[in-house]
């Protein structure tokens, strides 16, 4: 009977030390269960604003997106300006061209007129005749009678030199006025780049194109190094986005397995 009690009491003591370990992880999984829950709540606590760091950084893109474009926009201008100048200094050269050939043909004109009004002078002095009056003056007198004049142009071709002569000018000032023209279009496009410039960045204060140009250049490289890091900003907020919608979901089905091991 005593054997019997002895072997009875051993096998309660070693359900005893069973009961003991369970216990034992019992405890020791509650509390991994409580750490990993106060971890996840910290972790909660720290994504608490990740969708409005998304909403501030695509605002942030947003923002760098339209200034890339308005500097964009004024590069567009500026290639614009560059062409419109290329244009005005071709039709400056056009008008110069025309206003040497023009000055020429005039200089000749004079002399062509000259020479034929001498030439006439010329030919009315060979019918001139002693105690006769003049028919142009009216003296009888005829000292110096006027010479014939070599090269002289007959009256056809004076008249169609002094055709031509006022076509070259006709020209020369319709070249001066086209000139003109593109000169007041190529203001107006400086006028509205510098206008754009200071709209686009008031601390730019160039009064050289040029310059100003140079600087929306290196806010331009400046603006796309921002938009690859405002890239990769987003991608970070996103995640954590995701990682927020995760424990969200996982940390109310933790603490229902948490008050199932405490019942």
């Amino acid at each position: 009977e005593l054997k019997k009690l002895q072997k009875q009491i051993k096998e309660l003591e070693k359900q005893i030390e069973i009961l003991k370990g369970r216990e034992s992880r019992y405890q020791e999984k509650k509390a991994q269960m409580q750490t990993q829950l106060e971890q996840k709540r910290n972790l909660l606590e720290e994504l608490k604003d990740a969708e409005i760091k998304v909403l501030k950084v695509t605002a942030e893109q947003k923002e760098v997106s339209v200034r890339k474009e308005t500097a964009e926009d004024i590069l567009i201008q500026y290639k614009r300006y560059q062409r419109q100048k290329k244009s005005v200094e071709e039709a400056q050269k056009a008008y110069l061209v025309m206003q040497e050939e023009c000055t020429e043909r005039k200089t000749q004109l004079a002399w062509m007129e000259r020479a034929f009004l001498d030439e006439q002078a010329g030919i009315l002095a060979k019918v001139l005749k002693t105690g006769e009056p003049c028919p142009v003056c009216g003296s009888v007198h005829h000292p110096c009678p006027a010479q014939m004049t070599e090269g002289a142009p007959e009256k056809e071709e004076l008249e169609k030199y002094r055709k031509e002569t006022a076509d070259v000018e006709k020209k020369t000032n319709d070249a001066s006025f086209k000139a003109n023209e593109k000169l007041v279009q190529l203001k107006a496009l400086e006028e509205e780049i510098q206008k754009s410039v200071k709209s686009f960045d008031s601390s730019i204060q160039e009064e050289e194109i040029e310059k100003s140009l140079a600087l929306i250049g290196q806010q331009m490289d400046a603006l796309e190094k921002s938009e690859k890091e405002l890239e990769k900003k987003l991608e970070v907020a996103k995640e954590a986005v995701a990682e927020k919608q995760k424990l969200e979901a996982e940390i109310p089905e933790l603490e229902q397995m948490q008050k199932k091991l405490q019942e």
